[in-house]
């Protein structure tokens, strides 16, 4: 009897120390689940800080641009003034020609005065 005696408490024993293992390797769990959770945290932590980083690189960008846009604006625009004012300095030009061409022509068509034209002219 001394061993169907003996065997309960060698399975009592066993189990105490399962129990034992079990509790302390579910502290150990608990213990990795907290470490993985501070790191998961300090991970996201991480990754926003790196989100952060590239949105305010994204947002300089966009401003390079948009500051570039206003360049090629106010250069189109000075363009535009440029070959207004040069389309009007060649009609201007033109103008001229044409009224040098006119007193050209008029020049030619009308008598030259003579000396003695000149002199009867003044009386």
């Amino acid at each position: 009897m001394c061993e169907v005696w003996g065997a309960p408490q060698i399975n009592s024993l066993t189990l105490e120390t399962q129990k034992a293992n079990l509790e302390h390797d579910l502290t150990q769990k608990q213990e990795e689940l907290e470490n993985n959770q501070k790191l998961s945290q300090q991970e996201k932590k991480e990754l926003k800080k790196e989100i952060n980083q590239q949105n305010d690189k994204i947002r300089s960008k966009e401003n390079e641009i948009f500051t570039q846009d206003q360049k090629i604006n106010q250069l189109e625009t000075d363009l535009h003034q440029e070959k207004t004012i040069k389309t009007e300095k060649e009609k201007q030009i033109n103008e001229l020609i044409h009224q040098i061409n006119e007193q050209n022509q008029n020049d030619r068509t009308t008598p030259k005065p003579t000396p003695r034209t000149k002199i009867l002219n003044r009386n």
